[in-house]
């Protein structure tokens, strides 16, 4: 079954006549073309990756959003942003700013983070059943928006390796030393360009105070851990995780890196395994500044 739609509403008339058990996958041709879409050239089978973002689907894949409840009352909130002001002798100010604003309460809905496998001649989906409509409907979308098409494949009829090993690579690992400030932002160049929204400054800013405590450690997320990177200190045993989200909180570990590397971006973002957590407020800097003290 081949889908051409820039989206599906609903999986009902493609699945009408399957099983809700019966297990399937979506995939496309592993040819040239596609690969580039998904920069895996050079991948063996069995490596996958969690798609860019290009839309608001691959946007909500590797993300996450927010919903706001307009439907309650309004709450105190403290933001965090740029600011630029020219005084009177024309001089410009740039710098950080926190307000309080009355905002509706967000509820945080976590990243479905699904993953596409190369897989002897294919790139495919896991395994998935009609059973679990939300995330059928999530990943043939998913596809469409990468591919422009895609194809449903029962695996009974067409199987494809499926108990082919999977490997995904988490984090592209610098070469080590001290990274003051002047080589972290360097290295981080294309991180802070491909930042989602604004207050691009303040993201530099927040990632500039790490840098300042020369980590001698320093880790690039991918694929489902794309928009973190790891700041490491190995005289502390701590491990510092930033996001490139502007609001998200910083999370702190301890430990050797192999143990916070095994952490998924759900034990993360929920900061269940954390030796701290620090929410981006007026008192986040000096709260690191003591953290490190």
């Amino acid at each position: 079954m081949i889908i051409k739609k820039s989206r599906i509403n609903s999986v009902d008339k493609y699945f009408a006549n399957i099983a809700e058990d019966k297990e399937v996958y979506v995939s496309v041709p592993a040819d040239e073309s596609n690969i580039d879409l998904l920069k895996m050239d050079g991948c063996l089978d069995g490596t996958c990756v969690v798609p860019q973002p290009i839309g608001p689907v691959t946007m909500f894949n590797l993300y996450g959003k927010e919903l706001v409840h307009k439907e309650m009352e309004k709450e105190s909130r403290e933001i965090e942003r740029d600011y630029h002001i020219v005084d009177w002798h024309g001089t410009d100010h740039y710098g950080t700013c926190f307000q309080n604003r009355m905002c509706y309460p967000k509820e945080y809905i976590f990243p479905p983070l699904s993953r596409i496998i190369r897989d002897s001649g294919k790139l495919r989906s896991e395994l998935l059943t009609k059973a679990d409509v939300e995330l059928l409907k999530h990943t043939i979308n998913m596809f469409l928006e990468v591919f422009g098409y895609c194809e449903i494949v029962d695996k009974d009829e067409n199987p494809i390796g499926q108990k082919i090993k999977i490997k995904e690579v988490s984090w592209r690992i610098l070469p080590p030393g001290k990274y003051p400030w002047e080589r972290a932002e360097k290295a981080l160049d294309d991180y802070f360009e491909k930042a989602p929204g604004k207050n691009k400054e303040v993201l530099r800013n927040n990632h500039k105070t790490f840098a300042k405590y020369e980590p001698d450690f320093l880790a690039i997320g991918e694929n489902s851990f794309n928009g973190y990177v790891v700041y490491g200190y190995t005289n502390k045993n701590l491990y510092v995780f930033e996001s490139n989200q502007v609001g998200n909180a910083t999370y702190v570990f301890k430990g050797d890196w192999e143990n916070a590397s095994q952490l998924t971006k759900h034990d993360i973002i929920k900061g269940n395994l954390c030796h701290k957590r620090i929410v981006h407020a007026k008192t986040w800097e000096k709260t690191v500044k003591q953290m490190f003290e």
